[in-house]
């Protein structure tokens, strides 16, 4: 976290000031970005503070004022993802009302093969919308229309040899599409079963990732014939029987794996 120690003396709302009369320097956003970050980590009362004083407008703005700067997307996403509490349901909103998805979006189709901004972009994603009540499902429906399904299978599509954005574009796709018919036709159609199954494949060993992977492919597939019968046709039945013998000692897989058999029977 050294990267921002310089940044780091303007403290709270004279740090905000300090982006916006910057804002057309990137390296200025791209260290206040990490400020931020380095402010909220693991410290949800400081999290809540830096939501209520501007500091997420102030992210999202930068993101949107250079998004053909790599060092300001990857920054701001690490922001936004230590600010989100997963807890605290009025920081996501307000993630999601200043232009957060529509943002991360962005950053991630602009800088596909930079491996943090996609990590860090299906983080917040998954962080966002993790929840069951009503404001969680609306803004599982605004990620939807934002374009996060895509954006998350282009993640996955083109970073398999990445664990880590295997495994949470894995875990964004898990709750975007938990009791959300809109986003499970979304996933049918921007080819996110297809890509899951191919992260099953790829990722045959890791048992985190085929735990979270036969997760996702369950939500996508769940009261959705069309998505099942694409399931079945990229040969997710086979290689939910393979992890089986594979994991067998594995109870996480093994329940997830005995789901896609029991959908796509």
């Amino acid at each position: 976290h050294g990267s921002s120690a310089g940044v780091q003396q303007y403290a709270g709302p004279c740090l905000i000031r300090v982006m916006r009369a910057k804002e057309k320097d990137a390296a200025v956003q791209e260290q206040a970005c990490l400020a931020i970050r380095d402010m909220c980590f693991m410290d949800k009362e400081k999290r809540i503070k830096v939501g209520n004083y501007g500091a997420i407008g102030a992210v999202v703005a930068a993101m949107l004022a250079h998004k053909d700067s790599e060092a300001v997307q990857e920054s701001g996403c690490r922001a936004l993802e230590e600010v989100c509490d997963i807890e605290v349901e009025e920081i996501k909103l307000k993630i999601c009302d200043a232009g957060g998805f529509e943002a991360v979006v962005a950053g991630m189709s602009a800088h596909i093969g930079r491996v943090p901004v996609q990590q860090f972009g299906c983080k917040l994603f998954r962080a966002m919308i993790s929840g069951t009540d009503a404001k969680v499902i609306t803004m599982r429906n605004r990620a939807g229309k934002a374009g996060v399904i895509e954006a998350v299978t282009a993640a996955l599509r083109g970073h398999l040899g990445s664990a880590d954005v295997q495994q949470w574009g894995c875990r964004a796709l898990i709750n975007m599409n938990s009791s959300c018919t809109e986003n499970r036709i979304l996933s049918g159609t921007a080819g996110a079963i297809e890509t899951v199954v191919g992260t099953i494949k790829g990722n045959a060993k890791d048992a985190t990732i085929q735990e979270f992977a036969f997760w996702a492919l369950n939500n996508m597939c769940s009261d959705n014939d069309k998505n099942k019968t694409m399931a079945k046709s990229a040969g997710a039945v086979d290689l939910a029987n393979a992890a089986l013998k594979t994991h067998s000692d594995k109870t996480a897989v093994i329940d997830k794996a005995k789901t896609t058999l029991i959908l796509l029977k």
